[in-house]
């Protein structure tokens, strides 16, 4: 099914009376005119007019449809439901995004401040995604409500959808350090390497008096001398001792990482503890535990600082997750073709209609 046919069966928010435009055509103009560098209702309805002809012709409309005011996007993205949009999302990710064997995936949520229903600021949408370490793309998404539903829930779910995809090794935090979570990527034949803290006591106090008296299997340090800082990790790879191996599935290592050094002017020094049912040395996990960060840096802070998302500029009802899946969509594309910032692939991709429009319904082969 192609990209535009999976629009077309989102529900129309809107009332018949008055309607001009499909729901589907004012969706595809949407997206294709974020790629191509036009954010904001005024600017998406600008890129409409000048570019009306090759979007009819890549849409198959033959032109029977006019130019929207920006009026008319704005109500469109505060009404349409964000959950059918990121159904599309993650369709169109199915198709083109899916990760290979043996790929590292973070999962992890983000609260979008500027949908927060209550004075407390208790209830807020939150977003959470599947991300791999390399490229750096978005491969599941979902949308929950902080109020109504846990992110240990939601992130089964989109385990759950990459249930085809035998051999990738999850990286997750310690808010996920559950049982039930460990079967079930144990089950689709798939990998883990999650975080351990305090929120389990017995877990967390077994593995920190296992790591003072058991001999490690292996030792490897890395520094890190970049953006003023002088950090020297160290990681500690264990064997799992038998008080755990009795608990929970395959958990054949536990990891140790220490941090040390300047941050700032200070000197700091701090703590991890991970399991993992791969047998890797520590060699082998010093990369992988330090990308499990990608998640925060290439994704949270460039959602937060390049589009705003945090402090919505395009407010009311629906916006502000509709335009973060967008901006999701926008990172997709931009780190699938190699470009080694999101504001260089927006620029790269800036007017580049037939381009975006071939990416977007025929995936990245010879685009």
């Amino acid at each position: 099914m192609s990209l535009i046919e999976q629009l077309k069966q989102i529900p129309d928010p809107r009332s018949g009376h008055g309607k001009r435009y499909p729901l589907w055509w004012l969706l595809w103009i949407m997206l294709v005119g974020n790629l191509c560098g036009y954010r904001g209702y005024r600017p998406l309805a600008d890129f409409c007019a000048v570019y009306w002809e090759p979007l009819a012709q890549w849409s198959g409309t033959a032109g029977q449809y006019g130019c929207p005011c920006f009026s008319t996007l704005r109500r469109l993205m505060q009404q349409v439901d964000f959950n059918s949009v990121a159904q599309v999302f993650n369709q169109w990710c199915e198709q083109w995004m899916r990760p290979t064997l043996a790929q590292w995936v973070g999962g992890d949520g983000k609260s979008i401040r500027a949908t927060r229903r209550d004075a407390q600021g208790a209830n807020f949408v939150t977003t959470v995604t599947l991300f791999t370490h390399t490229p750096g793309t978005v491969v599941a998404f979902a949308v929950m409500e902080n109020a109504k539903t846990s992110e240990i829930v939601v992130i089964r779910a989109l385990i759950r959808q990459l249930a085809e995809c035998p051999g990738i090794v999850f990286t997750l935090d310690a808010l996920h350090c559950q049982k039930a979570t460990v079967q079930l990527i144990i089950q689709q034949q798939q990998h883990y390497l999650i975080a351990v803290k305090g929120n389990q006591k017995y877990l967390w106090k077994t593995l920190t008096a296992w790591v003072t008296q058991a001999p490690p299997l292996s030792v490897a340090q890395h520094q890190d001398c970049s953006h003023g800082r002088q950090v020297t990790r160290t990681v500690t790879v264990y064997a799992t001792p038998a008080t755990l191996t009795a608990h929970w599935l395959d958990c054949r290592r536990l990891v140790w990482v220490e941090r040390r050094g300047i941050r700032a002017g200070h000197a700091f020094c701090t703590h991890s503890a991970y399991m993992t049912d791969l047998v890797l040395s520590a060699d082998e996990l010093l990369h992988p535990i330090q990308n499990r960060w990608s998640i925060e840096n290439q994704l949270h802070w460039v959602r937060d600082v390049t589009f705003s998302e945090d402090d919505a500029p395009r407010r009311g009802g629906h916006a502000p997750v509709n335009w973060s899946i967008l901006n999701c969509w926008l990172m997709n594309v931009v780190r699938q073709l190699g470009c080694r910032t999101v504001p260089q692939g927006m620029r790269l991709l800036s007017n580049q209609v037939q381009k975006v429009c071939h990416i977007l319904l025929h995936g990245f082969s010879s685009a």
